[in-house]
Parts: C-alpha cells; structure tokens; sequence
C-alpha cells in the first residue's frame, strides 16, 4: 500500500498533450470503457531493469462488472509517462503533460475515472 504523503518527482515535460485511449494487449474483461475506482498503488522499482513503476488496484465502479478489480501498472520510464499521465486525467480532469510535478499516487484513491481495460489485469 502507498504511504499517504510520500510524492515522487515526476516531469511530463516531454509528454504529448494529446490524451489517447488504448494500450496493453491482455482483456480480461470484455473491451469498452469502463469507471474504475482506484483503490491502492504502491511505488515498485523492477529487479530486471532497475526502473520504476507504479502498481494500480482497480475496481470497477458500475456496469455488469461491477467489483471486478483490476490491476496495472504504469512506468514511470519518461518514454512511457503518457500512461500515468492518461490515469491522471481520467481520475482528476486534469492534463500534466508539460509539467513536473509532485506527485502522490495515494491522492488518487477512492476517485473515479473512466478507463479502457486493456492495460489492466484481473
């Protein structure tokens, strides 16, 4: 579980303003947008690469699958950040590309957004 209050330095200096739909190649649940309560994320760095990521729960909030949880995860690698910066807006409306940024991931829990369940995994 993510410690509250515990912020990472993250720039989408160089990150496409432009929010796409899309990403990941497994579908667990049948394709389509779905809203998603974020439940938990916990800051991992990648034995094999040394890199790190952020780790989602997910639920589904409504809909036929509603309480399915999901699980994602989004690099935090500067070529990958248009993922984590997708989650943001999706859960607060806002677009941080072009921006560095404070960022607590727990500040996004219990908050909904509307996702696309590629990138997620039940």
């Amino acid at each position: 579980m993510a410690e509250k209050g515990k912020k990472i330095k993250v720039d989408f200096g160089d990150v496409d303003k432009e929010i796409r739909k899309g990403g990941g190649k497994g579908k667990h649940i049948p394709e389509g947008d779905y809203l998603l309560k974020i439940m938990d994320a916990d800051i991992r760095k990648s034995e094999k690469t040394q890199s790190r990521y952020i780790n989602w729960k997910f639920q589904v909030a409504e809909g036929e699958q509603k309480g399915v949880t999901l699980y994602g995860s989004t690099s935090l690698k500067p070529e990958a950040l248009w993922s984590l910066r997708n989650l943001i807006h999706a859960a607060t409306g806002k677009n941080v590309a072009g921006k560095a940024v404070n960022f607590d991931p727990s500040n996004l829990f219990d908050n909904t957004g509307k996702h696309q369940p590629p990138p997620f995994t039940t």
